[in-house]
């Protein structure tokens, strides 16, 4: 790889953490469910480590999504989990909202 190819992959990988970073809000996290998710409203939290949770939305702050009544979804199946499930909301790559 010459000089000027490994300065150009270089340019190409920060300009790509720029527009990552640029997409996060102020607490360095991204933004967990969308606007129009309300308290109470039927929920799946895709995270970036490719998992799935459905549960009911029941609190968002402190950098955290909870969820009740929750399942982790996997292969078609839903696994029920017991409890209150906290997902760091630098975690969650998107928020599916199944309450229309």
């Amino acid at each position: 790889m010459t000089t000027l190819q490994l300065a150009i992959v270089c340019v190409s990988v920060l300009t790509l953490a720029a527009i990552v970073v640029a997409g996060r809000s102020a607490t360095g996290a991204p933004p967990a469910p969308p606007a129009t998710a309300s308290l109470g409203d039927r929920v799946v939290v895709h995270t970036l480590d490719q998992r799935s949770i459905r549960g009911t939305l029941d609190a968002l702050g402190g950098g955290v999504v909870t969820l009740r009544d929750a399942a982790y979804l996997e292969d078609g199946q839903a696994h029920p989990l017991g409890g209150e499930i906290r997902v760091p909301a630098r975690n969650v790559a998107f928020t599916q909202q199944l309450d229309a």
